[in-house]
């Protein structure tokens, strides 16, 4: 899981990338995922002093086998971080982070 940069300003576009595999480290397939979309949660900067950040559903299309992309916008000046677990049809597949 990747963005194409770690630091964006607000109004800017975040480049989301995951690349998936399977349990023998093929790129995961279209059939191995519901809708051929990952589905995780952007959590969102505090918003003060001792608030925690909101959460908001994400969808992650499929791009290419293997490969899956999205963008969101920045809506305040914030730095990226990223992780990811996939749950596949009642069975844990292991991944890559990039």
């Amino acid at each position: 899981m990747r963005t194409d940069r770690r630091r964006y300003q607000a109004d800017e576009q975040v480049l989301l990338t995951v690349e998936a595999y399977d349990r023998e480290f093929q790129p995961l397939a279209e059939e191995a995922v519901p809708g051929g979309v990952l589905r995780a949660q952007l959590v969102l900067p505090e918003t003060g002093v001792g608030q925690t950040g909101n959460q908001q559903p994400l969808s992650i299309p499929l791009l290419r086998k293997g490969v899956f992309e999205t963008h969101f916008p920045v809506f305040a000046a914030a730095s990226i971080a990223c992780g990811c677990a996939i749950r596949l049809r009642s069975r844990m597949p292991k991944y890559r982070s990039a």
